[in-house]
C-alpha cells in the first residue's frame, strides 16, 4: 500500500495562481474564490518523508491565526 493511501496530502497544493497544479496561495485562501480557506493536510505541495501528524497539527494550529489576522 502506497503512503498516499493511508496518508492522503497534495491533492489542494499551495503554490502561486499562475500553477495549474496549485489550489490555494500561501495564505490557504483558495484561488479564485472569496471567504474560502483549505486548512488540512491536503495544501501540502509535496508528500513529507515523515508521518503527516506533526504537519497536519502545525496546518490546524496556524490555519486559524492567519484567518483571523488576514486583513483582506
Amino acid at each position: 500500500m502506497s503512503r498516499e493511501i493511508r496518508h492522503p496530502t497534495t491533492a489542494a497544493r499551495m503554490g502561486p495562481a499562475k500553477n495549474p497544479d496549485s489550489m490555494v496561495n500561501h495564505k490557504l485562501q483558495v484561488h479564485g474564490v472569496q471567504n474560502l480557506r483549505v486548512i488540512d493536510a491536503p495544501i501540502m505541495p509535496s508528500m513529507p518523508l515523515a508521518n503527516t501528524y506533526a504537519t497536519t497539527c502545525m496546518i490546524a494550529e496556524k490555519g486559524p491565526k492567519m484567518a483571523l489576522t488576514d486583513k483582506g
